[in-house]
């Protein structure tokens, strides 16, 4: 713990110099979005070092995931294996009601390997997942400044862990590629093209979003009117109604129980935004009336602040059009599960990770706006980072020694393998051999 949280200081002490290193070079910057005449490796290499620093704060703040690497629930049961019972077929099977690319093409291509691999190869590919999502930060046309922030707040964002280097979440993370194509210019060649409708399919294949996030490819052919919005919008309409049709007819019914206006808002608003710009270990002192007014009047004060007149405008709104929509269908889905204790701040978490990388977002949105408001962001973001270094490093899983039965995986024996959490058992029906 005394080493993440002393490595977090030295960030937070280094991001706070940065910030002010760049305010004060500020006019002698290139505009965003124009070409770097830098030859070779130098052109690459912000996008290089933030990679390296996106995979160190990962490792720090999953170590286990590394050093002792396991399943984690749906890995050991749904995607290990299915795998093997149902080769191809997995690929259209859904799992609470919508498809996994990712996992199910992961699962596919480690099942290759020795089965002592397997969890290792999972965190890793979920790893090299999140480093796709940071690296399309830099492309030339992500025209928006502050990029090296923008890609780190994917890791630095307070959260339990639960979506890090874990395939089984793992969509929480991929999601971001589909907003990252909203707010990315128009491809300019065949190959970008090419390169946006993959990772278009594949995340829209990966999670029920693109159902979510389709109103924004129409906002942004709309917007564009160029013929590469329009590919973009149709490809999303024919995923959007392929994973629609598995949400209809194959989700797990949602429970009925009524939804509490008060006490149910504030749950959200302390693992949101409270959680966010106090940390996970604020005392619960308050009622949930008081929580819940607290926290309307705090949401209502940052959007009506974040969408006023100026830049990034329409990028704004997108965000908080995913923000609402995200928090809202997830609050429908895990009612009443979502009403925990303000202490219990790990189960479903993953719901919550996406709506606080987006705040943080439009925080970084703000650093270059007027004098008067980029001061505040900066320290805003700063405080955010302080105000969770206790809680960086992620506790590891129970070890359940997966070397112990890996063996007698490879041997072809019918095993009970326990993963994480503990009460989940993978019947591994093992494989006759001559």
């Amino acid at each position: 713990m005394r080493g993440a949280e002393v490595f977090s200081a030295v960030f937070a002490v280094f991001a706070a110099a940065k910030m002010w290193a760049d305010h004060a070079s500020r006019e002698t910057r290139p505009p965003t979005g124009i070409a770097s005449d830098r030859p070779g490796l130098a052109k690459h290499l912000p996008c290089i070092v933030t990679c390296a620093a996106a995979f160190l704060i990962l490792i720090i703040r999953k170590t286990d995931a590394v050093t002792n690497p396991q399943f984690w629930a749906e890995d050991g049961v749904i995607f290990f294996l299915q795998n093997i019972q149902l080769g191809w077929r997995a690929f259209v099977t859904p799992y609470a009601g919508y498809l996994h690319f990712f996992p199910r093409l992961v699962a596919a291509t480690a099942s290759m390997l020795s089965p002592c691999w397997l969890p290792a190869a999972y965190n890793l590919s979920a790893g090299m997942l999140t480093l796709v999502v940071v690296c399309r930060f830099f492309s030339p046309r992500f025209a928006l400044p502050e990029k090296p922030w923008f890609a780190l707040a994917l890791v630095l964002v307070p959260h339990t862990g639960e979506v890090f280097l874990n395939l089984t979440n793992i969509q929480w993370i991929t999601c971001l590629l589909l907003i990252q194509l909203f707010i990315m210019q128009d491809a300019s060649s065949c190959g970008q093209q090419a390169v946006d409708l993959i990772l278009l399919i594949a995340a829209g294949l990966t999670g029920p979003f693109i159902v979510l996030f389709l109103p924004l490819f129409a906002w942004r052919y709309w917007a564009r009117k160029t013929r590469a919005s329009l590919s973009l919008l149709t490809v999303a309409a024919v995923i959007a109604c392929v994973q629609g049709w598995f949400l209809q007819h194959s989700m797990p019914a949602v429970n009925a129980a009524p939804i509490d206006f008060i006490d149910g808002p504030a749950i959200i608003y302390r693992r949101i935004l409270f959680s966010l710009f106090f940390g996970p270990n604020l005392p619960d002192y308050s009622t949930g009336l008081e929580v819940a007014l607290v926290g309307s009047i705090l949401l209502a004060a940052l959007v009506c602040f974040s969408l006023r007149k100026g830049p990034n405008f329409p990028i704004k709104a997108a965000l908080w059009y995913c923000f609402f929509a995200l928090v809202l269908s997830s609050a429908l889905k895990l009612r009443p599960d979502i009403v925990l204790p303000f202490s219990d701040m790990i189960d479903a978490d993953r719901y919550f990770y996406v709506p606080k990388v987006l705040l943080l977002w439009l925080i970084i949105l703000e650093f270059r706006s007027d004098r008067r408001f980029e001061w505040g962001s900066r320290t805003a973001f700063l405080l955010i980072l302080m105000a969770n270094l206790s809680t960086l490093r992620c506790p590891p899983f129970v070890d359940l020694h997966w070397h112990d039965y890996c063996r007698r995986i490879s041997r072809g024996e019918a095993v009970d393998i326990p993963v994480n959490p503990g009460n989940i058992i993978v019947h591994y029906p093992g494989v006759n051999r001559p």
